[in-house]
């Protein structure tokens, strides 16, 4: 016994000391890449006004709409039914989108759960897009179902599809000095390819912001562990 005893634990003090001094770096990035994020804080481009200060030009805040794909089960053609007149998309198109894939990420194949869906949506869409999902029925008396299964039509309405911030770019006066005021590209910076937009940019962009923190498994911020948050400074007018 006292043999047995030893050995035992002789295998799991080998086994700590593997784990939490030998191999401490390779689990330490491993965690960090699972919980550390580094995540972008847009600045407002700026104005571009006309003699009186009556804007030519504006930037308003909008949404990127994005989806998970693991999250909609067997429900993912529903959601498409129910999304593609807010998207202005073709249904069967988008359901094909939210068909879960597989990539290659840090070595691994994993299933996505990332999908873009689409840029430039205004807030008001977004609100319909929120308050459709939290509406969407399924047939199923899920008062009667099981903690797990509750959790997922949860889920499915909750967080399967979600969103990043977006800028859109407005211009009052339509074709009004177009080729003078020029325009910006359809990314995600909002980067000037024309007229006063381009030669300006470096004006108008701003500098865009961060915030370094730690995420818990639903993908929630732990502000404890905020480690870094520098405000974006906004683009002149």
């Amino acid at each position: 016994m006292a043999v047995f005893l030893g050995g035992a634990l002789a295998a799991l003090g080998y086994r700590l000391v593997d784990l939490q001094v030998a191999r401490h770096g390779e689990f330490e990035a491993l965690a960090q890449q699972n919980t550390v994020r580094t995540i972008e804080r847009k600045p407002m481009r700026g104005q571009i006004l006309d003699m009186h200060g009556t804007p030519l030009a504006y930037s308003q805040p909008a949404k990127v709409i994005c989806a998970d794909p693991t999250l909609l089960g067997p429900y993912r053609k529903e959601v498409a039914h129910a999304l593609a007149p807010l998207l202005q998309t073709g249904e069967a198109s988008l359901a094909d989108r939210l068909i879960p894939r597989l990539v290659e990420e840090n070595g691994k194949t994993n299933v996505s759960k990332y999908v873009l869906l689409q840029r430039k949506v205004p807030l008001e869409t977004w609100e319909k897009i929120r308050q459709t999902m939290a509406g969407l029925s399924f047939g199923v008396d899920e008062s009667k179902l099981k903690s797990t299964n509750r959790t997922f039509y949860t889920n499915l309405r909750t967080k399967a599809i979600f969103t990043e911030e977006d800028r859109i770019r407005n211009y009052p006066g339509q074709r009004l000095a177009a080729h003078v005021l020029g325009f910006v590209g359809n990314d995600d910076d909002e980067t000037g390819l024309a007229g006063i937009e381009c030669s300006f940019n470096s004006k108008l962009e701003g500098f865009a912001g961060w915030r370094k923190t730690e995420l818990d498994k639903h993908q929630r911020e732990l502000v404890a562990y905020r480690d870094q948050d520098v405000a974006p400074r906004d683009g002149d007018d």
